[in-house]
Parts: structure tokens; C-alpha cells; sequence
């Protein structure tokens, strides 16, 4: 069985991961328990899925758990978007093409 930690879409969904914590510190304190929450709930969700879904041994089990990871990153952009039209902060806004969300669906 593969090591988790050595498949490319693991890292980078930690690497989306982190950037969203990162993010979401600059939001207002009125979030800390709404779009924050979530987005840092589905960044999470998406490593962890992969993780869990390297450690399974039937490919259906598999394939589920990993579609859990792109729906998770799914979310995640959506959440984005919602912070968008909110005017959260400008400076740190990472352009959906950039992040390694996208790349991490893939």
C-alpha cells in the first residue's frame, strides 16, 4: 500500500488547505463560525478523504471516498465565490486557476 503522504493530489489539497486557513484569518469575526468554519471544514475534508480512500482496499470504497475529496473542493470554490461577491479581503483572494483546489480535482 502506497504512503498517502507521497500522492501529489494529497499534498497539494494540504497546500489548498492551509491557504485557506491563511485566508479566512482576515475575515470578520461575525464568520468565525459561518464561511469560515465551513471553508476550513471542507479544506480539511479533502486531504482527509484522500487519505482515508489510499487505505482502502476495494475501488468502490475508493472512488467514494475520493469523490467526497472533489465534492469537498467543490465546496470549497463555492465558498470562495460567496466570499468573492462579499468583498472579503482583496489582497489574499487566490484566483481559482491558481489554487491547487483545482489541480487537487483533477
Amino acid at each position: 500500500m502506497q504512503d498517502y503522504r507521497k500522492l501529489k493530489a494529497w499534498q497539494r489539497a494540504q497546500e489548498a488547505c492551509v491557504r485557506v486557513y491563511r485566508l479566512t484569518n482576515d475575515y470578520p469575526a461575525e464568520e468565525r463560525y459561518g464561511l469560515c468554519a465551513q471553508l476550513r471544514e471542507a479544506g480539511v475534508s479533502v486531504g482527509a478523504n484522500i487519505s482515508e480512500g489510499s487505505k482502502r482496499r476495494g475501488n468502490a470504497d475508493k472512488a467514494r471516498l475520493w469523490n467526497i475529496a472533489q465534492s469537498s473542493a467543490a465546496e470549497i470554490m463555492s465558498e470562495l465565490d460567496v466570499a468573492i461577491r462579499l468583498g472579503y479581503p482583496e489582497r489574499k483572494r487566490p484566483s481559482p486557476s491558481s489554487t491547487s483546489t483545482t489541480r487537487s480535482q483533477r
